[in-house]
């Protein structure tokens, strides 16, 4: 693959790496059984069917770009289109400078031979009639040489021929400009003016492709410059783009895959903001929109439609539309996609035993197995205001009715059970997002994770959600298609929006190639310029600095600076948490010393003032002999109280007798 410049490469490859890495944690969450801690909602088939889509994107690029995985030419019919297209809006580019060509080989061929259109036209006419009625007059005009010769024109015809040669002067680029649309198949009516450009689709598509556009006419010369524009046409577009739109304007749009249930409404709201937008006319005339997607269905108001394989199974949602006759892979409308899910639904909402359908006076009762996918879908089963419908009450094994009931009916009315089949619906609305009791066990559709060859990509499936629907049986497909809503966003989000910004890249590679290459063409070599530079005189793939070198230096000195301040904050944190720490021990030490001059003091206030002299002149209590001291004087205090007791009790008895 040759691009046009890195900035492609670097898109591509870091919208791939993040989804390498997505499917890096989607499986080890599985495998290490931490969806509650993650919070992650991804099951196992959808990690599978993101892993088989993933892989089979290869080929879907190969086709887009026209080169395989070994960079080898492979030319596409997809990689032709895009590049036919354009070289086509290349042509809006270009007339500017092709026009100044034509209006200088016209005013010099003309200068030159003497011969404006009209009155060369005049002199032909008249040269044709008789010579002999004709007087030939040997003054030259202002267009002839001297020893030229030309026939006098009669009467005012001459004011009149000379009127219309200053018109076709005047009017000169207009009318070249005319004549090489003309020429090249391109409508008439456009402005004459320098050409804008915008790009709609999601957010990172519509950016990057913006700024992939500019840089390739970075260097361009003014008169095949032009203006790029992004917008998200789910979004913003109309609000910001649709009072902009001209005659002329281009206007390129990236359709998500409408096929799917969870991307129908996206496709249907893009399509409605660029028919809005070509919509618009001014003279008979409007923008000229083209559009790139994956639902082969042409969008009527759009001046071109590019569609892009897919290299894709079905989803269980385009699957069921194909068992019921709609050509889904051959495209549907966004409108008629929407009807067909929308009545998908509400046979879903109203599933449930016994259902009386009255309408104009007669009923119909539906109950049982019946096989409602062909009918239900186009509406029928819900249709008011027609006569009796008629249904076909075969069962059907081979696929689930959209009614998940096994019950029969006996062909009568039944009003009694009326508030049971209330009870019975608003049950089943209740459980359509509850978790769908599977059969298999997590741990057997984990063992799909483990790397093997047998499973190493999908999971041997026709289509995806086969096994699904064949373990459920008895579960409404509806439910069914939204297990895969999450899958579907996934495609839409990893894999078709890299498609469609590559087929930008591709498309606008080469109109921006065309426009490069006129120039060496018209000027023997001298005039020309690299797409893949700009006037910074940088290659496109070495990122702009976001400051200048004066604010790196400010910035250095600044984080040095910073330096020093933390380093100065530790170490005068480093002295303060030592002065606490000494303050400390010196407090313990006080601390100590108090309690144990407190002890003495309890100690020396138990001896009488005899024994207080005998411990002073034995060398007092000291605070290293404190204990052993203490214990030996309180037990001479108690022995000298216990004898004092027993004095006072033999006197008393004494004196008693």
């Amino acid at each position: 693959m040759r691009p046009a410049e890195p900035c492609s490469v670097s898109v591509a490859a870091t919208h791939q790496v993040l989804t390498q890495i997505l499917l890096y944690l989607m499986r080890k969450v599985q495998l290490d059984h931490l969806e509650e801690v993650a919070g992650g909602k991804y099951s196992v088939e959808d990690f599978k069917v993101l892993e088989e889509l993933n892989h089979n994107n290869i080929a879907a690029m190969e086709e887009i770009v026209g080169y395989t995985r070994n960079n080898k030419k492979l030319p596409t019919k997809t990689e032709k289109t895009l590049r036919d297209k354009g070289r086509y809006w290349a042509l809006h580019v270009l007339e500017t400078p092709m026009s100044w060509m034509c209006s200088a080989t016209y005013v010099l061929v003309t200068f030159y031979c003497g011969y404006p259109i009209v009155f060369g036209l005049a002199q032909l006419v008249l040269r044709l009639q008789n010579d002999a009625q004709m007087k030939v007059v040997e003054e030259p005009s202002v267009f002839l040489r001297k020893d030229d010769k030309f026939i006098a024109i009669p009467g005012n015809w001459k004011y009149l021929i000379t009127f219309l040669d200053a018109a076709i002067y005047i009017f000169m680029p207009q009318w070249t400009v005319l004549m090489l649309r003309g020429l090249t198949g391109r409508r008439f009516l456009h402005r004459m003016v320098g050409r804008g450009i915008v790009v709609g689709d999601v957010p990172w598509v519509a950016q990057c492709v913006e700024a992939y556009l500019s840089k390739l006419f970075a260097c361009a010369y003014s008169a095949t410059s032009i203006a790029v524009y992004s917008g998200n046409p789910s979004d913003h577009l109309v609000h910001r783009m649709t009072h902009r739109v001209v005659r002329g304007g281009l206007v390129a749009c990236g359709r998500p895959d409408g096929r799917l249930m969870a991307l129908t409404s996206a496709e249907a709201s893009v399509c409605l903001s660029v028919s809005q937008a070509s919509s618009i006319l001014s003279i008979g005339s409007t923008c000229e929109s083209l559009t790139i997607g994956h639902n082969p269905t042409p969008l009527g108001l759009a001046a071109h439609n590019i569609f892009l394989p897919g290299f894709r199974k079905q989803f269980l949602c385009e699957n069921i539309l194909e068992r019921t006759g709609k050509r889904v892979s051959s495209g549907m409308s966004p409108g008629a996609l929407l009807g067909a899910y929308t009545n998908m639904r509400r046979m879903h909402s109203h599933a449930g035993a016994r259902r009386t359908i009255s309408s104009k006076g007669s009923s119909v009762i539906v109950g049982g197995s019946i096989d409602v996918s062909v009918h239900s879908l186009n509406g029928e089963l819900l249709r008011s205001g027609h006569q009796t419908c008629r249904f076909n009450t075969n069962i059907d094994e081979s696929m689930h009715s959209l009614f998940s009931v096994n019950e029969s009916t006996n062909g009568t009315d039944e009003p009694e059970e009326e508030e049971d089949e209330r009870t019975k619906h608003l049950k089943i609305l209740n459980d359509h997002d509850a978790p769908l009791k599977r059969q298999k066990s997590k741990m057997d559709r984990k063992k799909l994770l483990v790397s093997t060859h047998e499973n190493r990509l999908g999971m041997g499936e026709a289509y995806y959600g086969e096994h699904l629907e064949e373990e459920l049986k008895n579960t409404a497909l509806a439910r069914l298609c939204d297990e895969q809503n999450l899958a579907m966003r996934l495609y839409e989000s990893r894999i078709a929006s890299l498609q469609r910004c590559v087929a930008f890249f591709v498309l606008f590679h080469a109109m921006a190639k065309r426009v490069a290459d006129f120039w060496p063409s018209v000027s023997l070599g001298y005039l020309k310029y690299d797409i893949d530079r700009t006037h910074s005189i940088m290659r496109i793939a070495t990122t702009a600095s976001p400051v200048s070198g004066a604010e790196v230096r400010d910035r250095t000195v600044e984080l040095a600076k910073i330096k020093r301040l933390k380093n100065s904050k530790s170490k005068m944190l480093g002295f303060i948490r030592m002065r606490r720490d000494a303050l400390a021990m010196q407090a313990a030490e006080d601390e100590t010393l108090r309690k144990a001059e407190e002890e003495r003091r309890a100690l020396l206030s138990l001896l009488s003032p005899e024994q207080r002299q005998l411990i002073e002149a034995m060398g007092g209590l000291d605070s290293s002999g404190s204990n052993l001291n203490a214990m030996l004087i309180a037990t001479l205090a108690q022995n000298h109280t216990a004898q004092n007791s027993a004095h006072n009790d033999d006197l008393q008895i004494n004196g008693v007798v």
